[in-house]
């Protein structure tokens, strides 16, 4: 059984929970904004993270794919997104051909890689050509997306705790 008590307030005493509660609520909204920021910039932050590993690999990243990270957040909606606008990071992130075949943990519906050889230009425009049969996915935005996972609740608490 619940336990119940009963309290007398006054309009005074009323309007003074009232008014507590209106200050705990609109505190409340700025730490869910604040949290929901902190997760855009860090988010964005470990995309590029996992981007820079990537090009210590790769002898032919030109630095376009981590300038092209973005993120945005829009404190009307509260709602953070983060976005690579590069026209190659799909292929960047689920792999080409037939070495990418099968290697990204969560490809989207639909996803197929060409099975056959092509040829491309060096980057870089040293006018050197390669064959090439595709390059296993490097899934720098889902390792993102896992690791910002792991420090949600971190995060959380930091904002929430103050």
């Amino acid at each position: 059984m619940p336990n119940i008590r009963t309290v007398n307030l006054s309009t005074t005493e009323l309007n003074s929970v009232i008014a507590d509660l209106k200050l705990s609520l609109n505190d409340l909204k700025q730490k869910n904004m604040e949290f929901v920021q902190r997760m855009t910039d860090r988010g964005k932050a470990l995309v590029e993270e996992n981007i820079m590993e990537l090009g210590k690999i790769n002898a032919f990243s030109t630095g376009e794919l981590f300038n092209s990270v973005i993120s945005v957040y829009d404190a009307t909606s509260n709602v953070g997104i983060v976005e690579v606008t590069s026209e190659h990071a799909k292929f960047v992130e689920y792999g080409t051909g037939v070495q990418g075949t099968g290697t990204h943990p969560d490809p989207p519906a639909g996803w197929s890689n060409r099975q056959t050889p092509w040829i491309y230009e060096n980057p870089k425009g040293s006018k050197q050509w390669f064959i090439t049969d595709g390059e296993p996915a490097a899934p720098f935005f889902y390792n993102a997306r896992n690791e910002l996972e792991d420090e949600k609740l971190r995060i959380a608490k930091e904002v929430f705790r103050k």
